[in-house]
């Protein structure tokens, strides 16, 4: 499920950062991913995942690397937002968008789409019980 969109704003100055829009129950606003500069290893982070919520300044609200597809056509971005007003964590993933989508002087991809999906149980999933007709409440 699309969740939020991202994209790269280079700057000859500064480094490289992603930025946009996301819309989820305890991270909704503006969104961005800033790179990490004392990374410690090759498992660190790559970048620090800030969102600015309506009336709020920027904070720190997770991390998110940069992951290589399996087929070794590209990468995408895989985000975890995590913030004291969360029972929980949340775990998305930034895709770059079609190249129909994309502009066409571009190296690299400019849009990504922050796509969310539930996360797979671990062990079988027990099957629902079979209930009676006469057991639906009509």
């Amino acid at each position: 499920m699309e969740v939020g969109h991202l994209e790269r704003i280079d700057n000859e100055t500064r480094p490289t950062v992603y930025m946009g829009q996301i819309a989820m129950q305890g991270a909704q606003g503006d969104i961005a991913l800033i790179p990490r500069r004392d990374r410690r290893s090759d498992r660190s982070p790559d970048f620090d995942v800030k969102i600015i919520a309506p009336g709020r300044d920027w904070m720190i609200a997770g991390a998110a690397w940069i992951k290589p597809f399996k087929d070794g056509s590209g990468a995408f971005f895989s985000l975890t937002i995590d913030h004291p007003g969360l029972s929980q964590p949340i775990y998305v993933s930034a895709f770059p968008d079609d190249a129909e989508k994309q502009p066409k002087e571009a190296e690299h991809p400019i849009n990504y789409s922050i796509v969310w999906g539930r996360p797979r149980r671990n062990g079988p999933v027990a099957a629902d019980p079979v209930m009676a007709s006469d057991s639906i409440p009509y």
